[in-house]
């Protein structure tokens, strides 16, 4: 979310969450949700003042009504942001198995271009670290676009990158001709033409790449396809 005024703000975000799950605040955050059949859920934020409710007649949410006439009281999460604009609210959501580490959301910085907002963050479990570098309200195409972020240089629309540990296990990409690796180690990517969707992923010595609109040429490079023994397009 993206209050892009440069004036004084408050922006709150309300999650609500159907009577059968459960919340707690963890820690900076992190949001824990369990339901009654066991599963959990992390709702991760980049920061602000939290405050949870359940049935909240004072402030009005923590309540659900699954039908005309009934209200239930539920759990319900508020999020706020006070500052001056622009102002950007980043939130994350995913499952957690069991006896999963607790994961953990870090804003970073992106060196960027002016044209469009830029975000970027990652989100770490245990030895796995998922980067997504973002740029909201851009345009498909732009020749002038320009990312830096971490470990890559890009000028695609949307970047995202998973690492187990050092190795790296994916990268999608959208909107983009390139995404080039700040180290030969790792992967990097490159088409003649824009790229609208593409995915690439090890699993072992196989590579598998996935594309609803696949480029004529698309070059691979970075010292981790040396292990790579087969390579498979849409399959």
């Amino acid at each position: 979310d993206d209050v892009p005024a440069a004036v004084p703000h408050r922006a709150t975000l309300h999650w609500h969450f159907a009577p059968a799950w459960r919340v707690a605040s963890e820690r900076d955050g992190q949001i824990s949700a369990t339901d009654d059949a066991g599963r959990h859920a992390w709702l991760l934020h980049d920061g602000g003042d939290v405050a949870l409710a359940y049935g909240d007649d004072a402030s009005g949410i923590g309540w659900c009504s699954p039908r005309y006439g009934a209200l239930l009281p539920t759990c319900a999460v508020r999020i706020t942001h006070t500052g001056i604009g622009p102002i950007s609210m980043i939130s994350w959501i995913d499952t957690a198995g069991a006896h999963e580490p607790a994961p953990a959301l870090d804003r970073l910085d992106v060196d960027a271009d002016r044209e469009a907002p830029a975000l970027a963050v990652a989100v770490t479990r245990g030895r796995s670290t998922m980067t997504t570098l973002l740029r909201p309200g851009d345009v498909p195409e732009r020749d002038s676009r320009s990312s830096a972020c971490a470990d890559y240089h890009t000028d695609a629309r949307l970047l995202q990158w998973t690492t187990d540990g050092p190795v790296p296990v994916s990268l999608s990409l959208a909107d983009g001709t390139h995404a080039t690796a700040l180290s030969d180690r790792w992967l990097s990517v490159a088409a003649e033409g824009a790229i609208a969707d593409l995915h690439v992923a090890f699993h072992g010595d196989h590579l598998a790449i996935w594309s609803t609109a696949p480029p004529a040429r698309l070059h691979l490079s970075g010292a981790v396809l040396a292990a790579v023994r087969s390579a498979l397009l849409n399959g």
